[in-house]
């Protein structure tokens, strides 16, 4: 039985992927290197130290890992904030606000910052539809590992099997049936080329979404 909703955030809730890209983009510039999109794709959905480990290690950067995760944070959470309005996906709040009237929990589970997590879903006054919020921080390994969909549903009180994740990636799609969850693969074309075909069901935009669609993925 359905019994909660989890949200990945970035390409899901906002369009922020675009957004990302160009603040990530700006900050490779300052420490001297590039990285094109067929690359950074696959950084879409991991954790921030992950996609520093990585590009740390291949582009011989002096910095160390603590640095220039500080670093991207501060600059991505000032970009986004900047520039997040009129970004909110199209038929994300009908969805939100029918789970709400069927007492259904939510949560936002997102590799991003919890600072960034409140702050998209403050700016766009979405506060009032989630029960919790959970970053990618408060959990040892992220996606593709399933640790922060296993911790949402331990938070909300709800067997993760009864859970059912809405995610833009590969990697958050890899996490959440690696949890044991039910998955929607949201096909986002500013995700770039994401494998959705793991996912239970693939949609291409929110206004298809209602709560029986949701329900039946239980049956």
């Amino acid at each position: 039985m359905l019994e909660a909703v989890i949200f990945d955030m970035d390409g899901v809730i906002i369009n922020s992927e675009p957004l990302h890209y160009e603040a990530n983009q700006q900050l490779f510039d300052k420490l001297g290197f590039s990285v094109p999109m067929n690359e950074y794709s696959n950084y879409i959905g991991i954790s921030t130290e992950k996609m520093w480990e990585d590009l740390r290690d291949k582009y011989d950067l002096n910095e160390n890992l603590d640095t220039l995760t500080d670093k991207h944070r501060k600059h991505t959470h000032d970009f986004i904030r900047k520039n997040m309005n009129g970004n909110e996906i199209p038929g994300i709040r009908k969805i939100l606000e029918e789970l709400k009237d069927k007492n259904i929990k939510t949560a936002v589970a997102s590799s991003s910052s919890k600072d960034l997590i409140e702050t998209v879903i403050k700016g766009f006054d979405l506060c009032q539809y989630f029960d919790i919020l959970v970053s990618g921080e408060e959990v040892e390994k992220g996606k593709p590992n399933p640790d922060i969909f296993i911790y949402a549903a331990k938070k909300l009180k709800v067997n993760i099997k009864n859970c059912l994740v809405i995610e833009d990636s590969t990697n958050g799609i890899k996490a959440a049936k690696k949890a044991g969850a039910k998955c929607i693969g949201f096909n986002n074309p500013d995700s770039h080329g994401q494998d959705l075909t793991k996912a239970d069901i693939v949609i291409n935009k929110f206004d298809v979404l209602n709560y029986d669609l949701l329900k039946s993925l239980f049956i």
